[in-house]
């Protein structure tokens, strides 16, 4: 009795995190927000359709046979024979070949309107890394990393690459993938009619953490898009206005700095994700947690603990895999860190986006 106790209460906690996970990871390839997902969606109809008329026909023949043919009470010896049918053999092919042909012609439209993609307002390169995604924005001379923003009702063109393992790149609101492949650039057109946060996932088995390589796409208005490309350009790092976050700097120079850059600072690392304004930013750890002090800590910590396979090495004094210990910081000092992380932000409020309660999650 005890054990089906536990076993009850160990369902009602995987069906209960299930639900919180479904809350915030949308994969929807029919949500109906993008012209792409609208394509899709016509033509798995059609597939359904199709499918259905195949089940009954197939069915429906089999139980009709299995019913007229069947040993009738008191019959012996074998029953009736009959060899070859040519008007039925003609339907078995032509059927299945008119569903293949209409199919077939419906497919190569969709990819043909799919495939006229219009000429893109903005480009931006992507690349992937285990486990997180690197966002240059190649006109304006941009980074972000994890979170990228695009302007609501244009074109973006992605040119989608790899940096070490194969990925693949998908927001699955807005439309198809693409496979991340080293040395290889592939082209994707997006566009995302409305604003809002669309969710994202990398698609292409690729580690331990596969599963926890995400990111968000941000469509903002057109005009408030263009007001963030000005903010961007023009972000310096605060100077830190308290002696804990003078202290959170001094830690991230003497950790952090070789792997990660901070705008309008000396700190200039590329082999991690960019931190500058990561205060704005709604996620953390690759789109995984929401970006607060609750999930920031142990982050900050151990991030091979919480994100198996992570690169970033633990800061509590851990054994890493070879058996050498790590960096041990204080509590206080992954605390200032911590701090000063969330004071990276952009001046101009509207692009806390954390804070925004008007761009819901698609």
């Amino acid at each position: 009795m005890l054990n089906r106790f536990r076993d009850l209460a160990l369902l009602f906690a995987v069906l209960a995190s299930s639900e919180v996970l479904a809350q915030d990871r949308r994969l929807n390839v029919l949500d109906p927000t993008s012209a792409t997902n609208r394509e899709i969606t016509d033509l798995v109809i059609w597939s359904l359709v199709f499918s259905v008329i195949v089940l009954l026909g197939t069915g429906g023949a089999l139980f009709y046979a299995v019913a007229k043919f069947r040993a009738k009470p008191g019959q012996t010896g074998d029953a009736p024979q009959f060899h070859g049918n040519n008007r039925l053999e003609v339907v078995l092919i032509a059927v299945p070949l008119l569903i293949v042909t209409i199919l077939s012609i419906l497919t190569a439209q969709s990819m043909a309107r799919l495939n006229r993609a219009p000429e893109p307002a903005v480009v931006v390169d992507v690349k992937g890394w285990q486990f997180w995604w690197d966002f240059h924005y190649k006109n304006e001379g941009i980074r972000n990393s994890n979170e990228v923003v695009i302007p609501a009702g244009r074109p973006v063109l992605f040119n989608i690459t790899s940096g070490d393992v194969i990925h693949s790149f998908w927001a699955t609101s807005l439309g198809i993938k693409r496979d991340a492949i080293p040395m290889q650039s592939n082209r994707l057109v997006l566009t995302a009619e409305a604003p809002g946060v669309y969710y994202g996932q990398c698609a292409e088995l690729c580690g331990a953490s596969h599963a926890n390589m995400l990111f968000r796409v941000i469509a903002l208005p057109a005009e408030e898009y263009d007001a963030w490309v000005a903010s961007v350009k023009a972000y310096q790092a605060p100077a830190p206005a308290s002696a804990n976050l003078q202290n959170g700097e001094r830690v991230f120079a003497a950790n952090c700095a070789a792997c990660h850059a901070i705008q309008g600072t000396n700190y200039k690392g590329v082999a991690g994700p960019d931190l500058s304004y990561f205060g704005d930013r709604i996620t953390l750890g690759a789109g995984i947690w929401p970006n607060t002090r609750e999930y920031l800590i142990p982050w900050l910590k151990n991030p091979p603990k919480v994100k198996p396979g992570a690169k970033m090495p633990a800061f509590d004094g851990s054994k890493n895999a070879t058996g050498q210990a790590s960096v041990k910081l204080s509590d206080q000092e992954i605390e200032d860190l911590a701090a000063y992380l969330e004071s990276l932000k952009l001046e101009d409020s509207r692009f806390d986006f954390k804070a925004r309660k008007d761009l819901q999650l698609k």
